[in-house]
This record gives C-alpha cells, structure tokens and sequence, in this order.
C-alpha cells in the first residue's frame, strides 16, 4: 500500500470528490471519470509489478536512477519478493505443462 500511494496519489482524493459530487447532485454522475479513475487504479498495480520485474533483472536501468519510489526499501523489498513469485509462478505453468496431453500442448 506504501508503494501504491506514491503512484498517482492524487488518485483517491478524486474518487472521493467524485463520490461527493453524485452525492450532492445524482445528475452528476460522471461514468467515464469514474471508470477512468479505476483505470488507473489498475495500471498503477501493474506499473509497481512490471517495474519490480524489471528492477530485479535491470537495476542498473536509468529509470531506476531517477525516481524516488525505486530508492525506497519497501520497493527492494517488494522486487525481491516479485522475483521469487514469478519464479514459483513459471515453474507451476511448467509442471502443468507437462501433465497436459500432448495435443494440447
């Protein structure tokens, strides 16, 4: 959540006036904010996770150079656990491979 927060952290105050805005005016209800909003909800997930990938096989990266965020021990941390988590996920798509039948694989 630490790491979550840095990324847009704007992102809930707006939810939070979208949400106040319906509730004082229903006519309000903006579905495309609101949708775009979750959006970024969602990428910002996946911008954390794709950057823990590729900080434990490029940490030398200028990106990471540059930004606070992938300074901070929460996101070595974090890497370094998406690094195990990725190893245990590929080696079980790799033994349900192989119990697959072979027109399947």
């Amino acid at each position: 959540m630490e790491l979550l927060a840095q990324v847009f952290p704007w992102l809930e105050k707006e939810q939070a006036n979208l949400l106040d805005r319906v509730r004082n005016n229903p006519l309000a209800n903006d579905m495309a904010l609101k949708q775009f909003l979750r959006l970024l909800l969602w990428l910002r997930r996946v911008f954390l996770q794709d950057a823990a990938v590729l900080f434990s096989q490029h940490p030398t990266c200028p990106i990471f150079q540059q930004h606070s965020i992938f300074h901070s021990t929460a996101f070595h941390v974090f890497a370094e656990s998406a690094h195990s988590t990725l190893a245990d996920a590929e080696e079980r798509a790799r033994l349900a491979l192989e119990r697959l039948p072979d027109h399947l694989i």
